[in-house]
């Protein structure tokens, strides 16, 4: 247990710092913007180059993890696609973007930091594995149900080229590839390239768990609450249930590679999820509540699932 706390203690204090100084006038909402930015597009970005630059060869990726954890990724977006419609009578764009807040967790704000202090290097190599299909996959297929909810099949073929460019510009995807480009090179950074890329890579987790809890300062408890306690109970307790089940039940995959995908499932709602609801203007404020609602209670599971790791 004192393992556990040793993790998660640190992580939820740089997390309620943030939080504390975003309700301050050190830092206004313009100052939370730009500090977010830096951590999306600067030290997240360098961290993913670094791990991936660093990560293991093609062959020693376990794909029966991945595919493990996106077939339960997708089965809880479908799932809860189907809940949405038939369970609340919710439209078919509402339902995407509840089912996206049911399987979209922010695997990289609070996700790396923790798998980082649990499994060192070779997690952070594991889990960005994942970040490279989380956004790639959740996102486009939610832009086009929403598309289709609302009736607009003939821009699909536009739609997909327009997501397709998004995703191709996309900071972490960018990051990743470039990682896994020059690594595939056999070449070294050099000494002060590398030592610039480090300092940068070693700020992502501190800071990327200070804008988390500056950007929650923004949000606030709306819409039905019942929805968005629902969305919470799926993303931050049946998802990674599902995924610790399917892969250490039934695969039997590597204790190292369960664990990463079991924390990456049991992360909260990630902030994707709102910016997109904005985008369409529909499940807004159900959006931040389970945002919300689902990072605050991973307080707690979140311990739950370490312990249960760990123990």
């Amino acid at each position: 247990m004192s393992a556990v706390v040793g993790i998660i203690a640190p992580v939820c204090a740089i997390v309620l710092l943030g939080y504390g100084v975003g309700r301050t006038r050190l830092m206004s909402a313009e100052g939370v913007r730009v500090f977010s930015n830096f951590v999306f597009y600067v030290a997240i970005p360098a961290f993913l180059f670094r791990a991936m630059a660093q990560g293991p060869a093609a062959g020693v990726i376990e794909w029966s993890m991945v595919g493990a954890f996106f077939a339960t990724l997708c089965g809880v977006y479908f799932g809860a696609f189907t809940l949405a419609r038939r369970g609340f009578g919710l439209n078919g764009d509402e339902g995407a973007l509840m089912a996206m807040c049911c399987a979209y967790g922010n695997v990289v704000q609070l996700g790396l930091p923790l798998v980082q202090a649990t499994y060192g290097a070779a997690g952070a190599q594991a889990l960005a594995i994942l970040i490279a299909f989380h956004s790639m996959t959740l996102i486009p297929l939610t832009t086009i149900l929403v598309e289709l909810g609302r009736g607009r099949r003939g821009n699909l073929k536009a739609l997909a080229r327009s997501t397709g460019a998004t995703l191709a510009r996309h900071p972490v995807i960018l990051a990743m590839v470039a990682g896994l480009a020059y690594g595939a090179t056999g070449l070294g950074l050099a000494a002060p390239v590398a030592g610039f890329v480090d300092l940068l890579a070693d700020a992502a987790g501190p800071t990327a768990l200070f804008a988390l809890g500056a950007t929650l300062t923004q949000f606030r408890l709306a819409g039905n609450l019942v929805e968005s306690g629902t969305v919470s109970l799926v993303k931050i307790v049946v998802q990674p249930a599902l995924v610790w089940l399917l892969m250490s039940q039934v695969l039997h995959v590597s204790p190292l590679w369960t664990g990463v995908a079991t924390i990456a499932a049991a992360m909260p709602t990630g902030i994707n999820c709102f910016i997109l609801a904005q985008v369409y203007d529909t499940f807004v404020a159900r959006a931040v509540s389970a945002v919300l609602i689902s990072t605050l209670l991973s307080l707690a599971t979140v311990s739950v699932v370490l312990a249960a790791l760990t123990g």
